[in-house]
């Protein structure tokens, strides 16, 4: 499989995991409530969002939400750092489905 394959699965699970446990648009967070939100990347091995556009936009659209990290809001962010065995490895550490 091409590196390229490989990034747009990647970004498009990425959209998948955000747009399935993401708030609806007008909800508020629950009052005493956390959400915890596992991130995986399968190639960058940092969630930077001072420096990376989408790392950015999905800490912007949580706050539009009323999320805040360590307020309201945990994120856990795991890389498999490109290779297939470590996005295995990162994906169960994070809770999502085995295979």
């Amino acid at each position: 499989m091409t590196t390229r394959r490989r990034l747009l699965i990647a970004l498009g699970l990425n959209a998948l995991i955000i747009g399935t446990y993401m708030p609806r648009a007008g909800a508020s967070p629950p009052p005493g409530k956390v959400l915890r939100l596992g991130l995986l990347y399968a190639i960058r091995e940092k969630f930077d969002p001072e420096s990376g556009p989408v790392d950015r936009a999905i800490i912007e659209s949580l706050r539009a939400q009323g999320y805040e990290v360590g307020r309201n809001l945990v994120l856990e962010f795991r890389s498999g750092k490109g290779n297939p065995k470590g996005v295995r490895e990162a994906r169960r550490r994070v809770g999502g489905p085995q295979g």
